[in-house]
């Protein structure tokens, strides 16, 4: 073979084997590169994760009694709170997922869930804590001379349309005093019946507490002239429940040891603020859950109060029932399913 033929072999081989080296360091240094990603990836999830549950449980409730039952949990580092004065404020930012944990109205709740069913009740915290309140005078002898004279009296009620407003409707019906729902001085908040009050002794109010023990102390000759809470209970066998808390499902599903460990914080806040309210008279005022002292004055008629589990289902059920065939619009027109219930595992 002349020499210039081999050398050009020589060299044609030496080029393809130089080209299979290259691109079997290619594919290696391919999987390298690969398996260096797909742990990078795997890294920075896993440290989302962790980053994402160390973070702390965004509570949130409406400034009144639901409030009042989170306020030791703010010294626990894995809760945050945040007390808003408008439900529409607390149900956008719950909406679009900044907030995990809220209380809110029973009713709320119920409509809520028939709207996205993307939450369910955890447990109950409010229980009614409603009296119509009124010169000491005006009690009568008994409940149904009560009622009969407190249709003589303009009574002021705030909340048109809420459950408030439905129990009324129902306890003047069954006292047959309705001409007490022509005489209704519907205003935007129990502080402002109490100054309605205040300007004329004559009217009465339908207030929930604190207000109710604030507007005796303030009054004077005044007296809470009728328990709307035990009247309803009576001649139902239902208990007015008047406030509840919800999670996310997407917070229930991602995050169980926490929902559970809520659970127990609140059942021991709420125990707590009931034993002695006075020792969280700086939260109140940090969080502005209602003026200086008033709470201390009618803590144990607040009926916060912790219910979960079964019991609250039982309870809630047969609230929701009663909602739905005497006034449905409050809930969404309907009763929601028990999957709105949350039992745990």
């Amino acid at each position: 073979m002349p020499r210039s033929i081999l050398y050009r072999s020589l060299i044609s081989r030496s080029l393809v084997s130089r080209s299979l080296v290259s691109r079997r360091l290619i594919l290696v240094w391919s999987l390298v590169f690969a398996l260096f990603l797909s742990s990078f990836l795997l890294s920075s999830c896993t440290s989302h994760e962790e980053s994402k549950k160390s973070d702390k449980i965004r509570l949130s409730a409406l400034n009144g009694p639901t409030a009042l039952g989170l306020l030791d949990l703010v010294q626990n580092d894995k809760y945050l709170l945040t007390v808003d004065g408008s439900q529409d404020v607390l149900l956008a930012n719950f909406s679009r997922g900044d907030i995990d944990i809220a209380t809110v109205p029973s009713n709320t709740a119920a409509a809520l869930y028939n709207k996205a069913k993307n939450l369910q009740i955890l447990d109950i915290n409010t229980f009614s804590p409603l009296y119509i309140v009124g010169d000491d005078k005006i009690k009568g002898e008994n409940d149904v001379q009560t009622w009969q004279n407190i249709s003589q009296t303009q009574i002021c009620v705030s909340g048109k349309g809420s459950i408030p407003n439905m129990v009324l409707n129902y306890l003047t019906e069954t006292f047959k005093v309705k001409s007490v729902l022509e005489k209704i001085d519907w205003q935007s908040s129990p502080a402002t019946c109490i100054q309605k009050q205040l300007a004329n002794r004559k009217i009465t109010a339908l207030l929930p507490e604190p207000y109710a023990a604030s507007a005796v102390k303030q009054l004077g000759q005044a007296a809470k002239l009728i328990n709307i809470g035990q009247e309803f209970s009576q001649f139902t066998g239902v208990n007015i429940i008047t406030g509840v808390t919800i999670a996310s499902q997407n917070f229930i599903n991602e995050y169980p040891g926490s929902v559970k460990q809520f659970l127990q914080d609140h059942k021991d806040s709420i125990q707590k603020f009931k034993s002695n309210p006075q020792s969280f008279q700086s939260s109140m005022e940090r969080y502005a859950v209602y003026g200086k002292d008033v709470v201390n004055e009618a803590a144990q008629d607040i009926n916060i109060a912790f219910s979960d589990g079964q019991d609250a289902q039982i309870k809630l059920t047969a609230f929701y029932a009663w909602v739905e065939k005497n006034q449905p619009k409050l809930i969404g027109q309907t009763a929601p399913d028990k999957a709105i219930y949350y039992i745990g595992n």
